[in-house]
Order: structure tokens, then C-alpha cells, then sequence
């Protein structure tokens, strides 16, 4: 059989898949990109500390298909959905905490609660009532529990061994289909054709080696790459990575990402996106937006952030978008040009409220 039968059918098949197109990226401008999620990706997220790539893969890989779900439900559309969520950073109450207060921002839009709100806390953060948290707490826990006991959402908070995360993922998908170990072919079972299933990993730091290293740039990063890519590849699954930027920046009139940044990962992965934070490079204009604008005088918190596709299989690359982030949740939004001023004015308002 010649290549070209052998992939006919699995090609004229995915060309009249529409279930894909039942999930689709909150930030719109990037999704359409990105491609929305397209199963079988392995996509690398990078960035600085406080860049904002736990966010970005919190808000649209994880509470935002949630969202989603939950709205088709209530519309009684179909949306076969799994969520494997693996922080590698945080304890399990830390990454539940976080995960209540971008579920909490997406349902309102966007807010000022954070993880101190919700214990009463005085800060820069908005402050409300232990009623109103435990109504907060209850309604966003009442939903995650609800979908770990339907098996959509698996959520783990602690440091893996390259092999436990290899494991943790074949495990996952075993009850969605059979995998042919001859072939290396992992075939979906009727009822589950259109998963979408998505595994979130935030970050690459916590994933270590047997022999106890988690040096993340040497030989075993690309052992860790490969593994993971070819993993997307089998089981046709969404892997996402947060990988910490390896770049040294040097102050300049505008930031410019480079794919070295997230070396040797981008090199593997079918979409890299970096993100950026003003205030890493002291700089006081990025893209035409003024980041003065978008600074909280009163914190110093800076709401600007910029969204770099720097490698996109099957899509253009090298595009910079404008994005609004609330470091309280980690909700996202995208900006209109620097250079529609009316536009902006909405975002600018949001940051002198919060003076």
C-alpha cells in the first residue's frame, strides 16, 4: 500500500470532523492562528516569571474548556471533553486556589479577585465579604468535583519523574481507546471518536530526570520533547508546556522573542507562543501601546502583555498581538491596536479603577 491510500481516508475523515469545532480559543484573534486546538499538537508556551505563561495555559487550556463544556451542556449540544491539569510547581491547594479565581474572572468577564479575596485579605486585590467567598469557593469546587467524578477533569499538583508523566498520560487515554503496541497506533473507540482531549503541564522545571535532575536545557530536554511530542502524535491529544525563557534580555526600544528563548523545546513542538512583560525590560512602549497606560500607579502592576507566535505548524509565524492580563486570576484578554486610542480607553479605565 502506497502512503498516499494509507492516509486518504484519515485525511478526507479529519477534513469532515466539525466536533473540533465545538471548542474554541476565548482569545479569538490567537485561536484563529493557533488554529483553535487541534488535537495532536504540541504546543510550548514561553516566558519570563511573570510573563504570564501559567496564566495563559490556566485560562485557555484548562478553566476556559470548562466553561465551555458547561455551556454546551446547558444547550444540550454534544462536547466530549478531558482535562488532564498537571502543575508541577504548586501543591494541590495552591493550584485549586488559582483555578477558582480565573473560573470566577472568565463567568464575570473579568474581575479584581485574587487568592487573598477570598480570605478577606486586605491588598491590591479586591477585598469581599467571607459570605460572598464561601459562596465563591462552593460554586467553582461544586464544578471541578463534578467533573473529576465523570472523569473530565484530572487535575495534579506535585514534581514527576519523566517516566511517571509518560505513564500518567498512556493511563489516561486507556479508557478512551486501545493502543496497538506492534503498530504504535492508538485507536479511539467509537463513543469517544470525537474527544477532544487536552493535557496541560505547568512547567517544565518540575518534571525531572531518574536520576533526580531537572536540568531543563540538557540532553534530557530533548529526550523530554521528543517523548512528549510523539505522545500528542499516538494518542491525538493536545500537549501543552509552559517552558521558562532562557533568553537574557537586553533593554531596547520594543522586545522582540526569538525562539531560542524556549530552546531546545520549540525545535520539537507543532506551535511555540512567548509571552512577554513590559516592565522585565523597563520599557516604556511596546507594539504603540504605552505601558505608563496600563500601569496601576498606586501597585505598580502592570496589566500589558504581548502574545508572540513564534512557530505555528501549517500557519503564519512571527505574529505579535496585544493583550490585557489580570496577574490577580490570570484572566486574558486581547487589545485592540495600539493605535485605536478609543479603543484602548476601555483597558485604561480598568487600570485607574484599580488605583
Amino acid at each position: 500500500m502506497s502512503i498516499f491510500k494509507k492516509f486518504r481516508d484519515p485525511l478526507l475523515s479529519f477534513a469532515e470532523d466539525k466536533a473540533k469545532y465545538n471548542l474554541r480559543f476565548p482569545l479569538k484573534k490567537t485561536g484563529n492562528v493557533l488554529n483553535n486546538y487541534t488535537r495532536g499538537d504540541f504546543i510550548v508556551i514561553g516566558g519570563r516569571k511573570t510573563s504570564g505563561k501559567s496564566s495563559f495555559i490556566l485560562n485557555n487550556y484548562v478553566i476556559s474548556p470548562i466553561i465551555q463544556k458547561l455551556a454546551a451542556k446547558k444547550e444540550g449540544k454534544p462536547f466530549d471533553l478531558k482535562i488532564l491539569y498537571l502543575n508541577t510547581r504548586r501543591n494541590a491547594k495552591t493550584t485549586i486556589e488559582r483555578m477558582i479565581v480565573n473560573y470566577i474572572s472568565q463567568k464575570n468577564g473579568g474581575t479584581k479577585i485574587g487568592v487573598p479575596s477570598l480570605y478577606g485579605f486586605d491588598g491590591n486585590h479586591a477585598k469581599i465579604t467571607s459570605v460572598k467567598a464561601k459562596s465563591i469557593i462552593s460554586s467553582a469546587m461544586n464544578v471541578f468535583e463534578k467533573f473529576a467524578e465523570k472523569g473530565i477533569l484530572t487535575t495534579i499538583s506535585s514534581r514527576k519523574s519523566m517516566y511517571e508523566v509518560d505513564n500518567i498520560i498512556r493511563e489516561t487515554m486507556e479508557e478512551y481507546g486501545e493502543y496497538d503496541e506492534e503498530t504504535g497506533v492508538f485507536t479511539y473507540l467509537e463513543e469517544h471518536e470525537d474527544l477532544i482531549p487536552i493535557v496541560a503541564i505547568d512547567d517544565i522545571t518540575g518534571i525531572f530526570t531518574e536520576s533526580g535532575s531537572n536540568n531543563i536545557r540538557n540532553e534530557n530536554a530533548h529526550q523530554l520533547a521528543i517523548k512528549l511530542k510523539s505522545l500528542a502524535k499516538i494518542y491525538n491529544i493536545i500537549i501543552v508546556l509552559a517552558v521558562p525563557s532562557a533568553q537574557v534580555y537586553i533593554r531596547a526600544a520594543g522586545h522582540r522573542s526569538t525562539l531560542e528563548e524556549v530552546a531546545p523545546y520549540g525545535m520539537y513542538a507543532d506551535r511555540v507562543v512567548i509571552l512577554h512583560n513590559p516592565m522585565e525590560t523597563y520599557e516604556n512602549q511596546m507594539m504603540g501601546y504605552q505601558t505608563n497606560d496600563f500601569t496601576n500607579q498606586k501597585t505598580g502592576i502592570n496589566y500589558l502583555r504581548t502574545i508572540f507566535i513564534a512557530s505555528n505548524y501549517m500557519g503564519a509565524s512571527g505574529i505579535y498581538f496585544g493583550c490585557f492580563l489580570f496577574p490577580e486570576n490570570g484572566f486574558m484578554i486581547e487589545l485592540p491596536p495600539g493605535e485605536d486610542i478609543e479603543g484602548l480607553d476601555h483597558f485604561h479605565e480598568r487600570v485607574r479603577d484599580n488605583n
